[in-house]
């Protein structure tokens, strides 16, 4: 994963847990958000927020970053968006299975015998004989 999102994460983690701590219901955003998105991923960003269809009071292109920010209006709209994009990212990565032995069975393994004797449960002394 790259250090960008690396540091989001760590951003949004804290975001989370600083929310889980206060009791006001207030929005809050962070400028320091401004360092990780640029102006036109903001401008996705609010595009995300109103489905495509920004109320015509925005300029979007006179706007500087903090009115863009203030338009935003929330760290979790923030979340929301980019969540949504590394969820679109991961649907279409491969898939690796990490049995809870946490041997990562790679994509080439799934089929071969070695990996079903390890999913199968332990055979008995009767099904042994059968063998």
């Amino acid at each position: 994963m790259e250090k960008q999102k690396w540091a989001l994460m760590k951003l949004f983690s804290l975001v989370l847990k600083n929310r889980a701590k206060d009791e006001k219901e207030t929005k809050q955003i962070s400028a320091d958000l401004l360092k990780y998105f640029s102006r036109k991923e903001l401008i996705e960003i609010i595009n995300h927020i109103y489905d495509g269809v920004i109320p015509e009071e925005y300029e979007l292109v006179d706007m500087e970053n903090e009115e863009l920010l203030k338009v935003i209006g929330d760290d979790f709209s923030i979340i929301s968006y980019v969540t949504n994009k590394w969820s679109k990212e991961a649907s279409s990565a491969p898939v690796e299975i990490i049995p809870s032995g946490n041997k990562k069975i790679e994509e080439g393994e799934k089929g071969s015998d070695k990996t079903n004797e390890k999913n199968e449960p332990p055979k008995t002394p009767v099904e042994k004989e059968k063998k």
